[in-house]
């Protein structure tokens, strides 16, 4: 009698030991599969689609939810100097506004050059503008800006060798 009580413990530890490490292992694998979805933290403006817990915004906007115009930083009134060539610096404004949506942008010097309109696409921290051939000459414009501070790099070429290149460097007002 004793002989099967030992067995009978014997057995009842191994089935109690088993149970106890396939809960365990269950437990485990429940609890490691359950994965959050980054996604469901965010919620993507504008069009954009959330993948792998980032916003992928469309052309234009930017920001964790593509909340943010990429223009609306560009917009305004800045004052500074106009440095062109050799010449000294001049005071002048540059003014920046928004002609189409989401990031169609036009800017304009009043002082120095008013009627030099340009025209470009804000991306990222510039306004890149493209390269127009007008009279025979080329003209070229590229604004970049930082906070409050804008640079604007404008270059005139009438053939190789000559160019004319002016520098704005001016801030928000």
């Amino acid at each position: 009698m004793a002989a099967q009580y030992l067995f009978c413990m014997k057995r009842w530890k191994l089935s109690l030991l088993s149970l106890t490490l396939s809960l365990t292992a269950f437990g485990l694998v429940l609890f490691g599969s359950c994965e959050v979805d980054p996604c469901t933290q965010l919620s993507c403006k504008n069009g954009s689609a959330c993948t792998e817990g980032y916003c992928r915004c469309p052309t234009g906007y930017e920001g964790a939810e593509c909340e943010i115009k990429t223009s609306q930083k560009f917009i305004g009134t800045f004052i500074g100097y106009n440095h062109c060539d050799d010449y000294p610096a001049m005071n002048d404004t540059l003014v920046v506004y928004q002609v189409a949506e989401p990031n169609v942008l036009e800017f304009h010097l009043l002082h120095n050059n008013p009627t030099g309109l340009y025209r470009g696409v804000a991306d990222g921290n510039r306004i890149v503008v493209p390269e127009v051939v007008s009279n025979g000459n080329t003209i070229n414009a590229q604004a970049t800006i930082n906070h409050d501070d804008i640079n604007v790099v404008f270059s005139i070429g009438s053939g190789p060798g000559n160019i004319s290149e002016c520098v704005f460097n001016g801030h928000r007002n």
